[in-house]
This record gives structure tokens, C-alpha cells and sequence, in this order.
């Protein structure tokens, strides 16, 4: 808990299968952020900036690295999400495990564009968490000059209308960690 927010990990199974080693097998898995605002005012939470963790028994980051970004996405509206008090929010995300060049490897794209790589994985037991960042209490759309520096573009769906969200909960918090197993 930080600031009477609170953080936890989701992960809808805690069993996965190891996919064959085959061009295109591949083991989805859904895991996210749950935050509860446990605070008397109400947060919007940009949950754009949220990424996995997966982490070995031994407590050491299993490796990760990112060959190449898609393109740069900017959040839209429904990135921001108001979280009144007592209330909380679910954000899922999906990747998959899948062999390559003889390695286990978890594939997990960022809604900015980015494949992260996470790799090397053996059946086992290994640990997955959340980081949730945002350093802007408020982000806008509108031309770059008029723009304070520390107020970001957020568009909504047809990327015409202008925006500006403020009170969004700033930090950057870890969850608490869950066990899952690969068999």
C-alpha cells in the first residue's frame, strides 16, 4: 500500500504449460494490476505505464530485453481510469511463452508498442509483479509549444478533440509478488 492506494497482482491461473517446441506454439497468459483507492478522494490512475516482473526462485529478475519498438503510442482516455474511494479497477494484460533459438522466452507487448522479451525460462517454479509508474499528475493534447513540459499528449479514440486529465495518482510501486508454475 502506498499513500492509502493499494497494489496487488493478478494472475488468473498459476499452472501453465510449457508450449511444444514448434514454430508458432505458443501458452498464453493473462495476468494484470488490481489498484484499490482505500483514500477519501477520488485518482485516476494511468495505467499505460504498467509491466510485468517475473522473477526466478531465487529471487533474481529473470532477463529481459527489448529488440524493437513498433512505434510510439501516446495513452487515450480509456488509459486513464477514475478510481472512486472504497472502489478499485482491474487492468489485464496478455502475453505468451514460446520457444526461441532452443530458449523459453515470455513475449509481452506494452500498449506503447514495445515487445519486452523475457527469457529463458525451465519448467519450474518462478514469481510474477506489477510495476506501476507515473511521474505527471496531469496529461494533455494540444500543440507542443503550448504545452507545459511536464503535461504529456492523452487522445481519445478519434485523436481530434483535446484533453486534459488531471489528478492522476503520480509514483512508482511494485505489487507483491505471486507464484506460478511452469510444467
Amino acid at each position: 500500500m502506498m499513500d492509502g492506494i493499494c497494489f496487488e497482482t493478478l494472475i488468473l491461473e498459476r499452472v501453465f504449460q510449457v508450449p511444444p517446441k514448434q514454430t508458432d506454439a505458443k501458452t498464453q497468459v493473462q495476468f494484470g494490476i488490481r489498484i484499490i483507492n482505500q483514500t477519501a478522494t477520488p485518482h485516476h490512475f494511468l495505467i499505460f505505464f504498467a509491466r510485468p516482473e517475473f522473477l526466478q526462485p531465487n529471487k533474481q529478475r529473470v532477463s529481459r530485453f527489448v529488440p524493437n519498438v513498433n512505434g510510439s503510442y501516446n495513452p487515450l482516455l480509456s488509459d486513464l481510469q477514475l478510481v472512486m474511494p472504497g472502489e478499485s479497477i482491474n487492468f489485464l494484460s496478455a502475453g505468451y511463452f514460446q520457444w526461441q533459438h532452443n530458449k523459453l522466452n515470455f513475449v509481452f507487448r506494452e500498449k506503447d508498442g514495445t515487445y519486452w522479451i523475457f527469457s529463458d525460462f525451465h519448467p519450474g517454479k518462478y514469481s510474477i509483479q506489477f510495476t506501476y509508474e507515473n511521474q505527471y499528475a496531469a496529461w494533455e493534447h494540444g500543440d507542443e509549444r503550448s504545452v507545459p513540459f511536464d503535461l504529456r499528449p492523452v487522445y481519445d479514440h478519434s485523436r481530434t478533440k483535446m484533453f486534459k486529465v488531471e489528478n492522476i495518482w503520480v509514483g512508482n510501486v511494485s505489487t507483491p509478488e505471486i507464484e506460478f508454475y511452469l510444467i
